[in-house]
């Protein structure tokens, strides 16, 4: 868990896609519910961009 990974680090020229998931914890029942968006975003996530999730109300 990095919350200031989007900030502290350049990815721009990494060859693949960062997500951020702000979830609770990074225990299994905290970070599971991300599944359904992950997947459902995987085609529009581009190298090099960091993407942040937060939790869905």
């Amino acid at each position: 868990m990095d919350k200031r990974l989007p900030v502290e680090n350049e990815a721009t020229n990494l060859p693949f896609a960062i997500v951020v998931l702000r979830a609770k914890s990074n225990r299994i029942g905290d970070i599971f519910p991300f599944a359904p968006e992950v997947l459902r975003r995987l085609p529009e996530f581009q190298p090099g961009r960091v993407y942040v999730l937060t939790p869905q109300a």
